[in-house]
C-alpha cells in the first residue's frame, strides 16, 4: 500500500507529534522541525531500537535522539543557519572532511585539486613536443603525471570502498538533490563522468606503453610518431571530459 506524500516541510514537532508532546511536555520547548519522510523513517529506526523490556525509560530518550539526528539541511540557507544557531545540530559525515571548505570528502577535494592541476600541465607536455620538439621532456612529464594520477585514483577507489555511499549524505543539502538514485542532476552528472572516467586511465595506458615500447631513447620521433599523435589527442580529450564532468560533479554534489 503506497502512502500518500504529505506537503513538503519541515514542520514543528508539535504538529506531527503531539504525542511525543504528550509524553513529555518538555519536548514542546525542543527546537526541532523535521521533514516528514525522514521523520517516518526515524520513528521506524526508533521502534526497530527499543527494547520493550526497558520501554518506559527509553522512549523519550531515543525519540529525541532520533528527532534531533533528523535535522536536515533543506536548502543553502539553512546551512548557514546551523552554524549560526546552537540549538540546530550540524549533520556529521562518515568520512574525513576535505580542505576546500565545501561538503567535499579529503579525497575528493584531492580529487579535485589533482584534475585541476593534471590537465593544464598535459596540455603545456603536448605543446612542448608538438612545438618545441622537447620529447624528452614531454616523456618525463607524462610519467609523472600518469603516476600521480593512478596514487591519487587508488587512495580515491580505498576511500569508496571504506565508507561506501557516504558521499550521498554530503550531498543531501544540495539543492539539486532528490532522495533515492539516479534520479537528479547529480546522478546524471556522475554517470557522465563515469562514462569518461572508466576508459581514460586505461586508455592513457596504453597510449603511454605503446609509446615506451616504439620510440627510441631518449624519446625522438620515429614510425610510431603518427599513432601516437592520434591515440594521444584521443587520450587528452577523454581525460580532459575526465576533469570537466568531475568538476561539474563535485559543484552540483559538495559545493552548490
Amino acid at each position: 500500500m503506497r502512502l500518500p506524500i504529505p506537503p513538503l516541510g519541515p514542520y514543528p514537532l508539535d504538529a506531527i507529534a503531539p504525542n511525543a508532546i504528550a509524553l513529555d511536555p518538555t519536548m514542546a520547548t525542543l527546537p526541532l522541525r523535521v521533514q516528514p519522510s525522514r521523520f517516518a523513517i526515524g520513528l521506524v529506526k526508533i521502534g526497530l531500537s527499543i527494547d520493550p523490556s526497558d520501554c518506559a525509560d527509553n522512549v523519550k530518550s531515543h525519540a529525541i535522539a532520533m528527532l534531533t539526528f533528523l535535522q536536515r539541511p533543506t536548502d543553502p540557507a539553512s546551512l548557514f543557519a546551523q552554524t549560526a544557531s546552537p540549538d540546530v545540530m550540524r549533520p556529521e559525515f562518515v568520512g574525513i572532511d576535505g580542505f576546500l571548505g565545501t561538503r567535499g570528502s579529503f579525497m575528493m577535494d584531492f580529487v579535485f585539486l589533482a584534475m585541476l592541476a593534471v590537465v593544464p600541465i598535459m596540455f603545456a607536455s603536448i605543446y612542448l613536443a608538438r612545438f618545441q620538439h622537447k620529447f624528452q621532456l614531454h616523456k618525463v612529464i607524462q610519467l609523472v603525471l600518469a603516476t600521480a594520477l593512478l596514487l591519487a585514483v587508488v587512495a580515491f577507489e580505498t576511500e569508496v570502498r571504506l565508507t561506501g555511499e557516504a558521499w550521498r549524505l554530503r550531498s543531501e543539502p544540495s539543492p539539486f538533490y532528490v532522495e533515492g538514485s539516479w534520479n537528479d542532476w547529480i546522478d546524471y552528472t556522475l554517470a557522465i563522468h563515469l562514462l569518461f572516467a572508466i576508459p581514460a586511465p586505461f586508455l592513457w595506458g596504453i597510449v603511454i606503453y605503446r609509446a615506451l615500447r616504439h620510440f627510441p631513447r631518449p624519446a625522438a620521433p620515429s614510425a610510431h610518431s603518427r599513432a601516437h599523435r592520434i591515440w594521444g589527442r584521443l587520450a587528452a580529450i577523454v581525460m580532459t571530459a575526465t576533469a570537466v564532468t568531475g568538476w561539474c560533479f563535485y559543484y552540483l554534489a559538495f559545493v552548490a
